[in-house]
């Protein structure tokens, strides 16, 4: 071996070193660091793994360049002190840039973009490294023949602890994207998941996901593909409740007044809340519009909806990509929108319609247009706030809507009741400081903030001319979100790749005349919504439906305990289902076999796992979600291209 090799030696361990620190520093900022030594361990074994094996490859790649001539020419214009300082310089640079952005820009939503950022990182914490440790590339022999040593006490050692587990491949930067190579790379029998590293597949041959259990995903062919037979018909009757569903996109339980914090920032809706009932657990099915509210809508898990991969074109107009795609190997990529465009399950607004509710609704937002699913049953249908302001997603929304849903209110027919739906959407990225309200900060949780306070005021116009017209002791009213928001509570942004509380556990008010108000601390789902409500309006719920009416916990009573289910539907990179039942919470990521246990009394915020210290409360609620597979999943409705708008 050459006098240089252990000086390159020494400059791969520095630099995997260097990116095991920014690793562990990034699970610390963001609690989910294991024990030191576990996370260390683990850290510098995935790290280490890639590092050996690109080097080689950065190696042969300068050495090429050198062979050409094209390092020659670039630099004879610098001295050697120079052309090293240089180097060095923006080596740094672009290692702590690379993982700066990694760590904390769109994380966790586009996984492709952090695989090439890690890589950068290691790339550059190598080429400064070489500059500082070694004159030439060497012989890198031994540690080349580490990397099998070291893959095999990654593999072993994260199956011993699920926390270490978790935060390492599921939470890390630079590790995750090593995860999500290694298990595509030993995928061979074709099912989506490896059996290294992340040790996902308990059948590695069989092309079956295994995992102890998954959704049912029915072949188009199935003879249970079937249409559901017509609605029946009716008048409503003469005492029949009007309907006021209110809708806040991306709405944090944690800034609505049923939550300490919450209280001082809606006073108008506190206002409403005391004569409301307040579900302070409810649940999202899902943290993203489309799928939460279509299974709200239509009291079905998101798992038993026919999902269909959409696109809209520049002209408006819906293409089904593949009116016989079914979940999940047919959804290649985020760049197309899962929506129910081909399911054909009965929504509130349809049942509700069918008894002789005039329905209305004032899409904002582009996956909320008629074609896609979740509009398409409502009589009344005006998409001009989305045509106008808000088609790129850009405009301040508000007070268009709410003008839009006043003008229904003011014109609606007095012979009919009616069941309006309106969607605010402002608290929704891209966050904007709105007209007549300041936000306390200048980032972008300040700007949401004002964001929501400006909701609040297009609630007190809708509740006011409410009241005004006479018809308030005649209205059911619900105000609830979609989904939540995340500001770096877990290390992300935005929402749809994770299942913490911040994106899940939504804000829901009730009130209904003639009942009391209540606080209800059971959790819940909006999967019961519209069984719930038809219950309230004295209809019979549809036999489709997989929710409960909590109609009993409205008056006072209690029911018993139920498992609540989420996913996150984009099951390609972000496969992770959730279920809560009374203070515990169980997260199952499928693709990295890693599962998060919590004590949500204990442990509001979800900083630590406690599937090592509880493991038979963590296969209880395990095999509740498999229960809820076996027992919800299954029959869904023929795939069919929609009518196009």
């Amino acid at each position: 071996m050459s006098a240089s090799a252990p000086r390159g030696d020494a400059a791969l361990v520095a630099a995997t070193a260097g990116v095991v620190a920014l690793e562990l520093s990034g699970l610390a900022a963001r609690g989910a660091l294991p024990t030191a030594a576990a996370g260390l361990a683990l850290t510098a074994a995935g790290s280490t793994c890639v590092a050996a094996a690109a080097l080689w490859t950065l190696d042969r790649s300068l050495s090429a360049l050198t062979r050409a001539g094209l390092v020659e020419r670039a630099t004879r214009h610098l001295t050697a002190g120079r052309l090293r300082g240089l180097v060095l310089a923006l080596a740094l640079v672009g290692a702590l840039a690379a993982h700066g952005i990694d760590a904390h820009v769109y994380v966790r939503l586009y996984p492709d973009a952090h695989l090439a950022l890690s890589l950068a990182t290691l790339l550059c914490a190598w080429a400064a490294a070489r500059v500082v440790g070694a004159g030439a590339p060497g012989r890198r022999a031994p540690a080349w023949l580490l990397v099998p040593a070291l893959l095999a006490a990654a593999h072993g050692g994260l199956q011993a602890r699920a926390d270490a587990k978790a935060a390492l491949v599921a939470d890390a930067t630079v590790t995750t994207s090593l995860a999500r190579v290694l298990s595509a790379a030993t995928d061979v029998d074709g099912d989506g998941l490896g059996w290294l590293l992340t040790a996902a597949d308990d059948a590695p041959l069989d092309g079956d996901a295994g995992g102890g259990c998954q959704p049912p995903v029915a072949a188009a062919a199935d003879a249970r593909f079937a249409e559901p037979p017509a609605l029946p018909t009716a008048a409503a009757g003469p005492g029949a409740l009007d309907l006021l569903l209110v809708v806040v996109d991306a709405w944090r339980f944690d800034h609505a007044p049923g939550h300490p914090d919450g209280v001082d920032r809606m006073p108008a809706l506190a206002r409403f809340a005391e004569g409301a009932a307040v579900f302070e657990r409810a649940y999202a099915a899902a943290p993203s519009t489309m799928p939460s509210l279509y299974s709200a809508f239509s009291g079905r898990w998101p798992w038993a909806v026919a999902w269909a991969p959409t696109g809209i074109t520049a002209a408006n107009k819906v293409l089904v990509l593949d009116v016989g795609a079914t979940w999940p190997r047919t959804f290649p990529d985020r760049k197309r929108v899962a929506t129910p465009a081909i399911d054909r399950h009965p929504t509130l607004a349809a049942l509700l319609g069918a008894r002789g509710w005039l329905t209305a609704t004032f899409p904002v937002q582009e996956n909320l247009l008629r074609p896609f699913g979740l509009s398409r049953h409502f009589e009344v249908y005006d998409s001009r706030v989305f045509k106008q302001l808000n088609r790129n997603g850009l405009g301040v929304t508000g007070a268009a809507t709410t003008d839009m849903a006043l003008g229904f209110l003011a014109s609606r027919p007095p012979d009919r009741p009616i069941f309006l739906w309106t969607h605010l959407y402002d608290p929704h990225r891209p966050y904007v400081e709105p007209p007549g309200v300041t936000a306390g900060s200048a980032d972008d949780l300040g700007r949401y903030r004002a964001e929501v306070r400006y909701t609040d005021a297009q609630i007190e116009r809708l509740l006011a001319a409410l009241d005004a017209s006479g018809r308030a002791d005649r209205t059911v009213v619900v105000v609830m979100g979609d989904h939540g928001e995340e500001f770096g509570d877990h290390g992300g942004q935005f929402h749809s790749a994770t299942l913490y509380d911040e994106l899940v556990r939504v804000p829901m008010f009730v009130r209904v005349p003639g009942l009391a108000p209540i606080r209800v601390t059971q959790p819940v789902s909006l999967v019961d919504l519209a069984p719930t409500l038809l219950d309230v309006l004295g209809l019979p719920p549809a036999d489709t439906h997989q929710g409960r009416s909590l109609l009993p916990l409205l008056r006072g009573a209690t029911l018993p305990p139920a498992p609540v289910f989420s996913e996150t539907l984009y099951r390609q990179h972000h496969a992770k289902w959730a279920v809560v039942l009374e203070r515990w919470k169980l997260i199952w990521d499928r693709n990295r076999a890693v599962v998060r246990l919590f004590d949500l009394a204990a442990d509001p915020r979800e900083q630590h796992n406690l599937a090592d210290a509880h493991p038979d409360r963590r296969a209880l609620l395990h095999a509740a979600l498999c229960e809820g597979f076996a027992r919800t999943g299954g029959l869904v409705v023929a795939p069919r291209p929609p009518d196009g708008e």
